[in-house]
């Protein structure tokens, strides 16, 4: 199937969600110098070729983005707000006991992302990721604001999205990383 389903349910977060997948990556490509430099002068460590588009994009078009493992997904991406004591995994190795206020992504297993905070480790790009789906989302700057820092938590993502990204560049973020991706 060539196709993921989002449905959009926090309403008053007026999110946006755009994706692609992206089908054959290499993660043993090695990510540009250039690159890499731009990261390190912005202390953003370089990861691998898909975090590294994905950091260099949100720093060259203040567009935070996400990336999943397809192999990982299971059935319908759903934005929705959290429910009080619903649990998630990180990217960064912790686990958070949600409140209800947060905007939260999940599939059919459960959650997959604190949405405009930072992505679940289920769905986490491996060594082993073969296709991604690449997500660049808007969310309400106030269903944003503070919601980190509730968790003792500071992003780069929750940063930008609480001060407010291009509620209209989600498509131009996609472009932009799918053009480094095919180049790297």
């Amino acid at each position: 199937d060539d196709s993921i389903s989002v449905k959009l349910e926090a309403g008053s977060a007026r999110p946006r969600f755009v994706g692609r997948i992206i089908r054959n990556i290499d993660l043993n490509a090695e990510t540009p110098l250039w690159m890499k430099e731009k990261l390190r002068r912005a202390e953003i460590r370089s990861i691998d070729p898909v975090v590294d588009i994905t950091n260099y994009v949100m720093l060259e078009l203040n567009h935070p983005m996400h990336a999943y493992d397809c192999q990982k997904l299971n059935g319908t991406i759903v934005v929705r707000q959290s429910q009080q004591g619903e649990k998630i995994s990180l990217l960064d190795g912790s686990e958070m006991t949600l409140h209800s206020d947060t905007i939260l992504i999940t599939d059919d297993s459960g959650p997959i992302g604190m949405g405009g905070v930072m992505g679940g480790i289920s769905t986490a790009v491996t060594e082993d990721s073969k296709d991604i789906f690449l997500e660049a989302a808007f969310f309400e700057p106030t269903a944003i604001a503070g919601r980190a820092r509730s968790y003792g938590m500071s992003t780069d993502a929750a940063h930008r999205f609480e001060r407010g990204v291009d509620w209209q560049g989600q498509e131009a973020a996609i472009e932009r990383a799918t053009a480094l991706m095919l180049e790297i």
